[in-house]
């Protein structure tokens, strides 16, 4: 029967209290602050034997430096020297603690053989019957620090990274980008930048970001709290650059204590131990708070909090204030050895047992997962996850039941298992659109252009970037904040002056096609802009300013300052339509998607003050003839207003009509497509988006809500809400990358179009994958390569869905081996020889119970069988 970790934990908590935060001293400066950082570890001969005296704290230590243990009693010294893992162990009993950073860096309990650091030692205490307080200083062991386990050195120097290609925050680590990311850093708010080339040579030191990533090297990106930005400021083009990774098993970050139990006033860290507070106090701001139990281990790691922690038994918090919180948040791991020397020095410890620990944790995540999977009939890999499983269900959740050396082949087994089996737990759907949309550029805080694209290596990293993570097609804006981003031939296009001619669309067009990507350009239905800016006197926003959408208030913009032009304005959508005619006639694309199908949400929605857009005169004349009132005179409780709601539905619909029409007089094979509201009475109430009908009067290869939610949950009521549309049309699920989904929420909802049949997903957007830390997810779960569902040639794709159903089949014969699946496959092969009109009915005259197996079999068996209904009728 499993423990719950919550045991190992109440296990630790009977340890002895190897930590120095109980003294009651005051705040003094700390002997282990003195400890040089740069030190070298002391070369010890593997054979020799030789009496060493050091002191720990105030008290000298006369001990043996060995490699062997003879079982004597004493005190006993071994180096990581000619050491394989652990300190060997004798026949009687013993106390280990290890020496690392000049500090006493971790305690252990009797008769646990600790692994010796690299640059460390371990200390045995043999018949004494005590071992020795972590925390405190040490003389006269010449330790290095613990290296960190990724950092570049410079010189004598080095700078510590942390995250890799991933968004930079403050943090006090620097950032590592290379050749996965893209062609540059994309940072832009200060600190500094250093670009190093694939022969480790510094080849520039910004201030400004946006540093393009040399071909081969890298950009370590330090933000103004970095703890190597004095290193930064002081490097020059032309120095040399060691990139070091390594693993060790103990890394060690300093804290500086500036009181206990005392008020907050300011910036710092304060300990709170139990035996005054059983919370920590509230206060004005928001802190970093660490708890630390009996043992010394970190239970708990409280972010963003304004006090009220619980203090452990026994043990104590760590409250951090100000730049202090970053640190702490930045270096604190659950499980870390909390070494306090009772003074000034809190030196956080990564060491074995911790790391063990939170691979437990993770590892029984993982088996439930796998358990949840089985009980839902999930098509994995059952047999590959059996034998990764086998290999560490049978290890300790206690890691003290271990010796040092079995301690790491725990550890790399567990590495192992939540590694490849965390991949495994999601199904790998290899139908599908893989789409994410592309912003080339956008309008920062102050409306300044913030450019994404702004060349071909740019385009080519991007394109690169994409495929990586298993995607299939990107989708690509034709402005950036009102400007065309290719050279357009029509009145009213400006090109972005930023852009200096070069042409985007052409960009994208040639680098998909060369990594076998599908494009489609995305353009709005009706031209939008800001009237924040002044446009150029040959923009539309000048050309056309008669046409803007006005208000029943005869407003044409809210505080947000976007402007849209007159849907129902001719001039307008004919303008549109020459748009979505020029990239068609001139782009090698897959298709053209239109966005912003819709009239603006209102501005205000109270009944007596209801604000909405669609009141020029052409369309409110056209009503007045009708009805023999003014629009603008309605409220919205009036007979009439549904009359004017639908007039609006009718004007958005006429559009989407013409559009498509257009595109397809130029090439009848462009998958022409539509973003919409997710929500259905959004879309009628308010925005008058009338999808259904589209769909429903075949003016839509497929449909696109943009659902953008940050559960599972929300997610699947919008599914729902939708899959009527997809009757008439594919739908691709809009996945909003933006709103912070968990990365658990945020790899079910890539593969929700399988468990409701659609045909695939669209993240919002393509840099928000990676800025927002889901590009590894990502990875997982679109690990291999799919076939897309819409413009698919339906025999590539029935070939295609055939591979899954075979890989799935397999699947379910591990949890119920009764139904004859081979039968199955074979009836659905059969109809290879099928027309692609009759392939679906034929499929779903197929009855899944005929097969035999349990009810869940069954359901299985039926939701292959409507996913691939659903991907071959359209």
């Amino acid at each position: 029967m499993k423990k719950p970790i919550c045991l190992i934990l109440a296990a630790l908590l009977t340890l002895p209290l190897y930590c120095a935060c109980a003294d009651d001293s005051e705040n003094g400066s700390s002997e282990a602050d003195e400890a040089s950082y740069e030190s070298e570890v002391s070369e010890m001969s593997e054979a020799a034997e030789e009496k060493i005296v050091f002191t720990v704290g105030k008290a000298s230590i006369e001990a043996m430096l060995t490699d062997s243990d003879k079982g004597n009693d004493g005190i006993f010294v071994f180096s990581e020297s000619g050491r394989s893992v652990s300190a060997p162990v004798g026949d009687s009993s013993f106390v280990d603690a290890v020496i690392a950073d000049g500090a006493v860096c971790a305690a252990y309990p009797a008769g646990f053989a600790a692994i010796v650091p690299e640059n460390g030692y371990v200390v045995r205490m043999r018949g004494s019957g005590e071992g020795i307080a972590a925390g405190s200083a040490v003389k006269g062991l010449d330790t290095g620090d613990c290296m960190p386990s990724k950092y570049v050195r410079f010189g004598a120097g080095r700078i510590e990274f942390g995250n890799e290609n991933a968004t930079r925050f403050n943090d006090i680590h620097a950032y590592f980008y290379d050749k996965n990311w893209y062609a540059a850093s994309t940072l832009t708010d200060g600190g500094f930048e250093i670009a190093v080339d694939a022969d480790g040579t510094v080849v520039s030191v910004s201030e400004s970001g946006n540093t393009y990533i040399p071909d081969g090297g890298y950009v370590l990106s330090l933000s103004s709290i970095s703890a190597g930005s004095n290193i930064a400021a002081k490097l020059k083009v032309g120095e040399t650059a060691e990139l070091v990774r390594s693993s060790p098993l103990y890394t060690v970050k300093r804290l500086i204590v500036s009181g206990r139990n005392k008020t907050r006033t300011g910036e710092g860290n304060i300990i709170y131990t139990h035996d005054k507070n059983t919370v920590t106090p509230g206060g004005d701001g928001t802190y970093t708070e660490i708890a630390v139990n009996s043992a010394g281990r970190i239970t708990g790691i409280f972010a963003g909090v304004s006090g009220g922690t619980e203090i452990p038994d026994g043990g104590y918090v760590i409250s951090c204030a100000g730049l202090q919180s970053v640190i702490a948040d930045g270096y604190a791991k659950k499980y870390m050895y909390a070494a306090f020397d009772g003074k000034q020095m809190l030196r956080l410890v990564d060491d074995p047992v911790g790391q063990y620990l939170r691979l437990i944790d993770e590892s029984e995540s993982i088996r439930t997962k796998i358990s949840l999977a089985r009980d839902e009939f999930l098509p994995l890999d059952y047999k590959t996850l059996d034998t990764l499983e086998s290999s560490v269900v049978g290890l300790p959740y206690n890691p003290y039941e271990l010796d040092g050396n079995g301690l790491a082949k725990a550890i790399l087994l567990l590495t192992d298992f939540t590694d490849t089996a965390g991949t495994l737990i999601y199904p790998s759907i290899t139908v599908g659109d893989r789409t994410a949309w592309v912003t080339v550029g956008e309008l920062g805080y102050s409306d300044e252009i913030i450019l994404h694209y702004r060349n071909e290596t740019d385009v080519r990293h991007a394109v690169e970037y994409a495929k990586g993570i298993g995607l299939n097609t990107l989708i690509v804006d034709n402005l950036a904040a009102g400007y065309a981003v290719y050279p357009s031939k029509l009145d009213g296009m400006v090109m972005l002056p930023e852009l200096d001619g070069f042409d985007v669309l052409d960009a994208f067009s040639r680098a998909c096609r060369e990594n076998g990507m599908r494009l489609i350009v995305m353009m709005p239905a009706f031209p939008i802009a800001t009237s924040h800016r002044t446009w150029e006197e040959n923009h539309f926003m000048n050309t056309m300013k008669d046409k803007y959408l006005l208000t029943n208030k005869g407003r044409y913009c809210d505080n947000s300052g976007t402007v849209t032009l007159d849907p129902a304005d001719g001039d307008v959508l004919a303008f549109s339509a020459a748009i979505a005619k020029e990239i068609a006639e001139n782009y090698d694309i897959f298709g053209i998607q239109i966005d912003y199908a819709r009239y603006p949400l209102p501005i205000f929605y109270q009944e007596h003050n209801y604000e909405d857009y669609g009141y020029n005169p052409t369309a409110a004349k056209k009503f007045e003839e009708k009805y023999g009132v003014s629009p603008a005179s309605l409220s919205i409780t009036d007979p009439l207003w549904n009359d004017w709601c639908a007039m609006r539905r009718d004007v958005i619909s006429n559009a989407v009509r013409t559009l498509y029409e257009t595109v397809k007089s130029v090439d009848g094979g462009l998958n022409m497509t539509f973003t919409c509201f997710a929500d259905y009475n959004d879309r009628q109430k308010y925005v008058y988006q009338d999808v259904e009908k589209w769909a429903r009067d075949g003016y839509a290869d497929a449909v696109y809500p943009m659902i953008y939610g940050n559960t599972v949950e929300y997610q699947t009521g919008y599914i729902k809400q939708n899959l009527p549309i997809g009757e008439y049309a594919p739908v691709v699920i809009g996945v909003g990358t933006y709103v912070r989904s968990t990365q658990e929420d945020y790899a079910r909802q890539l593969t929700q179009h399988y468990d409701f049949a659609v045909a695939g997903t669209s993240d919002f957007t393509l840099r928000y994958i990676s800025v927002c830390g889901y590009d590894a997810t990502t990875r997982k779960v679109f690990r291999e390569a799919a076939v897309p569902v819409t413009g698919a040639d339906k025999n590539v794709l029935f070939g295609a869905c055939l591979d899954i159903l075979k890989v799935h089949l397999e699947a379910y014969r591990q949890l119920d081996a009764s139904p004859d699946y081979d039968r199955l496959f074979e009836d659905v092969s059969a109809l290879a020889g099928v027309g692609d009109a009759e392939r679906p009915g034929a499929l779903k005259a197929i009855d899944a119970a005929a097969y035999g197996g349990s009810e869940k079999a069954t359901d299985a068996i039926k939701r292959e069988l409507s996913f691939i209904i659903a991907a071959l009728s359209h």
